[in-house]
Formats: C-alpha cells, sequence, structure tokens
C-alpha cells in the first residue's frame, strides 16, 4: 500500500514560474512588484516636480534676472537725466558727484546683464548691454565736457565769462551815462528861448521864468553824470550868462550896457553850449538800451541772429559817438569800452556754442542707451514668457505621463494580486480535491481489511503464525490513516492561512491603490 503525501510544490498543472515557489515568496513578490511600480511612480512624480522647478529656477535665474537689471538700468538712466537737468538748470556742481554715481551703478547693472546673458547664452543681450557700458563711459565724458564749458562760460553772473562780462557791461553803461546830456541841453535851449522873449518884449514874465529856468537847468547840470571839468565849464558859463542877463535887464533903455551886457550873454551861452556838445551823444541812452535789449534776448534765447544785432547796436553806439562831434578822448574811450564789451560778448557766443555741441553729443549718447536697455528689458521679458510657456508644457507632459504609469500601477497591481490570488487558491482547490480522494483510498483499504480480517477469523487455526502478522499490517494501517488525518489537518490550516494571507494582500492593494 503506498503513502498518501502531498505537497504544494507536487500539485500537477502548476506554471513552472510558480511551481518552485513558495507561498511566501509569492506573496513578497507580488509586493515587491507592486513596490517597484510605486516607486517608479513616485520617482516620475519627483522628477516631474524637480524638473519643472529647475526650469522655472532657471528662468527665474536667467531671463527675468536679466529683465530684473534692465529696468534698474532704466530707472538709474532717468536718475542720470534728472542730475543732468538739474545741473544745466541750477549750475550746482553737486550734480556732477550724483550723476558720476548714478553712472557707476548704471554700468554695475550693465555688467550684470553681460554676465547673466553669457551663462544663458543670450547674445543679444550681451552685446547690448556690452555697448551700455560703452556709452555710458562716452556719457560721463560729455558731461564733464559740458561742466568744463560752463565754468569757462561761468556759473553765476560773477564768475567766468559771464563774471567778466557783466563787469564790462557795468563799465560801458557808466561810459555812457557821461554822454546823456540831453536834458541839460533841452534846459540850455529853453533858457536861450527865454532871454528872446525878454529882450523882445522887456516883459517881467519873461524875466521870472528865465529865472526858473536858470534854477532848473544848474540843478540839471549839477546832478549830471558827464564829464566833472565839462560839468565845472558848464557851471562857471551858466554863472556868468545869468550875471550878464541880469547886467542886461539893470541896464534897460540904455544901448551901450545892454549891447555890452548882451554880448556877455551871448558869449558865455556859447560856451554852455559848445561844452556840451563835447560830451553830448544824441540818443546815446537809446542806443545803450539797445545794445542791452538785444544782449538779452541772446542770454534768453541763444539765437545767432541776437547775437549779431547786439554786434550792431555796439557798432551803432561807436558810430553816433563820431558823428556826435564829441572829443576824440571820449570816442577813443567809448571805442575801448565797445571793443573789450564785443570780444566778451565773442568768447560767450562761442562757450554757448561748445556747450550747445557738447550737450548735443551727450544727448546723442543718451539717446542710445536708452532704447538699448528698453530692447533688453523687452526681449528678456519675451524671453521669459517664451521659457515660461515651454516649461509648462513640458510640465504638462510629464504630468501626463505620470497619469499614465499610476493607471499603469493600478492596473498592474490588480493583474498581480489577481495571478497571486489564483496561484494560492488553484493548489488549494487541488489540495482540497486530493484529500477528498485520498478519504476514499482510505475507507476501502479499510473495507479490505476486515474483509481480511473475516478471512482470517475462520482459518484461525490455519494462520495462527499469519495473524500476527496481519496485526501488524493492521497497525501499520492505521499508522497510514493518522498520517493521512494529520496531513488534512496540515493542509486545511495551509488553507486558512493562505486565505488570510491573500486578505491581507488585498487588502494591501486596496490601501495601497
Amino acid at each position: 500500500m503506498t503513502l498518501l503525501h502531498v505537497s504544494v510544490t507536487d500539485l500537477p498543472g502548476e506554471d513552472d514560474m510558480f511551481r518552485k515557489l513558495t507561498l511566501s515568496q509569492k506573496l513578497a513578490g507580488s509586493f515587491g512588484v507592486i513596490l517597484l511600480l510605486f516607486v517608479g511612480m513616485a520617482g516620475l512624480n519627483y522628477y516631474v516636480t524637480s524638473t519643472s522647478s529647475a526650469d522655472f529656477c532657471d528662468v527665474l535665474a536667467g531671463e527675468v534676472a536679466i529683465a530684473g537689471h534692465a529696468e534698474k538700468a532704466e530707472i538709474l538712466m532717468l536718475q542720470c537725466r534728472r542730475n543732468e537737468k538739474d545741473f544745466l538748470t541750477r549750475k550746482n556742481t553737486k550734480y556732477v558727484a550724483a550723476l558720476n554715481d548714478c553712472v557707476d551703478k548704471l554700468k554695475t547693472e550693465a555688467e550684470a546683464i553681460v554676465t547673466l546673458a553669457q551663462g544663458t547664452a543670450n547674445s543679444s543681450a550681451a552685446t547690448a548691454a556690452t555697448t551700455v557700458i560703452g556709452c555710458a563711459d562716452t556719457y560721463r565724458t560729455q558731461f564733464e565736457k559740458v561742466v568744463a564749458a560752463w565754468e569757462t562760460r561761468g556759473l553765476d553772473h560773477e564768475s567766468g565769462l559771464q563774471g567778466q562780462f557783466r563787469k564790462v557791461v557795468h563799465d560801458i553803461m557808466e561810459q555812457v551815462k557821461a554822454y546823456e546830456v540831453g536834458d541839460l541841453y533841452l534846459g540850455l535851449l529853453q533858457l536861450r528861448r527865454y532871454e528872446k522873449d525878454y529882450i523882445r518884449t522887456k516883459s517881467e514874465g519873461y524875466q521870472q521864468k528865465f529865472s526858473t529856468a536858470v534854477s532848473a537847468c544848474r540843478q540839471l547840470a549839477e546832478e549830471s553824470s558827464c564829464d566833472a571839468n565839462a560839468k565845472e565849464t558848464f557851471l562857471n558859463a551858466l554863472g556868468a550868462y545869468t550875471q550878464a542877463f541880469d547886467q542886461y535887464v539893470a541896464a534897460a533903455g540904455t544901448p551901450e550896457p545892454e549891447k555890452e551886457a548882451y554880448g556877455l550873454m551871448r558869449s558865455a551861452a556859447h560856451q554852455m553850449e559848445e561844452t556840451l556838445n563835447r560830451v553830448y551823444v544824441p540818443d546815446v541812452g537809446k542806443l545803450a538800451l539797445a545794445i542791452r535789449r538785444h544782449e538779452k534776448d541772446y542770454l534768453l534765447r541763444g539765437s545767432a541772429k541776437y547775437a549779431q544785432r547786439t554786434r550792431a547796436a555796439v557798432n551803432a553806439l561807436v558810430a553816433a559817438f563820431k558823428s556826435a562831434g564829441v572829443d576824440q578822448t571820449h570816442i577813443d574811450q567809448i571805442e575801448s569800452g565797445a571793443n573789450a564789451y564785443v570780444q566778451t560778448f565773442d568768447a560767450l557766443v562761442v562757450a554757448d556754442k561748445d556747450i550747445a555741441a557738447a550737450i548735443a553729443a551727450m544727448r546723442e549718447t543718451v539717446h542710445k542707451v536708452e532704447p538699448l536697455v528698453e530692447e533688453i528689458e523687452a526681449n528678456a521679458l519675451e524671453a521669459t514668457d517664451v521659457r515660461t510657456q515651454s516649461v509648462i508644457a513640458h510640465a504638462k507632459s510629464l504630468s501626463n505621463l505620470a497619469l499614465v504609469l499610476a493607471a499603469i500601477t493600478v492596473v498592474g497591481g490588480a493583474t498581480v494580486c489577481l495571478l497571486i490570488t489564483r496561484s494560492i487558491v488553484a493548489p488549494i482547490r487541488r489540495i482540497m480535491a486530493s484529500l477528498t480522494a485520498g478519504s476514499e483510498q482510505v475507507s476501502s483499504a479499510s473495507g479490505q481489511v476486515s474483509s481480511a480480517s473475516q478471512s482470517l477469523a475462520d482459518g484461525t487455526t490455519e494462520q495462527a503464525a499469519s495473524l500476527q502478522q496481519t496485526s501488524s499490517s493492521l497497525e501499520e494501517m492505521s499508522a497510514m490513516t493518522q498520517q493521512n488525518a494529520d496531513n488534512a489537518q496540515q493542509a486545511n490550516t495551509l488553507a486558512a492561512e493562505a486565505r488570510k494571507t491573500a486578505d491581507t494582500g488585498a487588502d494591501s492593494m486596496g490601501r495601497m491603490n
């Protein structure tokens, strides 16, 4: 009789892959497969996150940083222009230091752009930023030329050419005042008129008017800024003229004394007139004012036509002196003052041209810098948008891949669970079938033993010697039956453990999903 022995690894119909594996190995393998899928999905998620983060960091460290430095450079350029305007408006040298500081900071921002652009292979930004650095140095140099030109011209009305010009202008205006004796000339003419009216009418009214006119003429002479010698001569002649007029009044009706007094009056009057003619230039005040008016127009507007008009007005003043018949010494003095005025004025005009040229060159440089900075910022922002969209698209594709892997993990896990469950349940079912078949075999063997016992009982006397052998066989049979029963119990225990393990695996899969 063959002993019944059933083992999971001995069951027929098992796939070769699972046949050599124990139950614990199958379970460990299933969890290993699921764990690998889970780790793969987690790794992909980490890759998606880290890649997207790194891409965004690259964008921030590259184009966004370039745009930030470009914006700062633009602000610094505006501050440079503000300091430039403040200096040109107020002529205060403190704005020179402020502009230099802004230029240094502007170059620092441009150098940072060059470094970032080279790191991101942005050659256009690097080239533009390098140009900005060169233009910043040129701008500083041109601004320094503007400052130097203004210092030459004069930062205020007391310094430089402007201070010299102011002194020359004051000198020439003081000279002109010495020849503004038109009112005194009119006063003399008024005296001669009342003199003639009295001689013609012998009226006391004209005599009184003459006396009043003498007082007014003397006051005008004393207050006049004309040449001191001429003033003294005029006043002395006026005194003689007045005395002669009084003598003429006293000699009324006496021809010879009247004639003598009249002659003295005429002589004194001619002396006063000749004295005024030596220092009188008609309309000299008006001519001087014309010079100052055209001069102010030029200083305010800087137009060449006003410079020409100023020179023409100076020439007209000199011509008026020459045609007035004044002494040559006075003509020489006014010509000297006029030449000094024109020379200083022309130096101012030249300085203004130098300033205008330096300002034009400076502004031309500024107009190169400003669009370059704006271009760098605009290109960086555009590149940032493009890179951002690319990063978003890449991250989206990776996210979709992660979703696919997650789905594969779920399906793969479920498939592995199904396969493991089937690989566990199928052997158990075969074990149960084998146990059932073994129990039928034991029942059949017992019947055979019973029949043999009956035969032995009938032939006890003949089979006494073999009874002992039969008894031993029964004991062996009994032991075999007990062993089969133990095997069945062990199979039941294994089946329960397998079911429990399957449930645990299914639960773990559920939590894992």
